[in-house]
């Protein structure tokens, strides 16, 4: 399970269906107690009602090199505005840890 909290940063707030974004993501994973920060877009389709959410970031670990790209679909619903517009959404994420020393430590995830 990935629980992280993030905070996005740059860019413009993306409206429902008309708009496109990139910022910056950085944040706390709550299960590896690690800081992240990586990059994020969205992208508007505006013959569906969804919008793709791809992201990769990177953990700050020592001795350790983890990457994690996640490719997500939102659906707006609700309120739509620059403030708050709430959405569900789903996707695939894949990390790619690799210890630079075996011995280092073990790693949750």
């Amino acid at each position: 399970m990935h629980a992280h909290r993030s905070h996005t940063i740059g860019g413009r707030e993306a409206s429902a269906q008309n708009a496109n974004s990139i910022g910056v993501n950085v944040g706390y994973n709550l299960e590896a107690a690690e800081l992240f920060a990586g990059g994020q877009a969205r992208f508007a389709l505006p013959a569906f009602p969804v919008m793709i959410n791809p992201s990769l970031e990177t953990y700050f670990i020592e001795d350790v090199t983890w990457l994690q790209i996640d490719l997500n679909v939102l659906y707006p619903f609700g309120t739509n505005n620059t403030t708050f517009t709430p959405y569900a959404g789903a996707g695939l994420g894949v990390n790619y840890v690799k210890p630079d020393n075996l011995d280092s430590r073990a790693i949750p995830i």
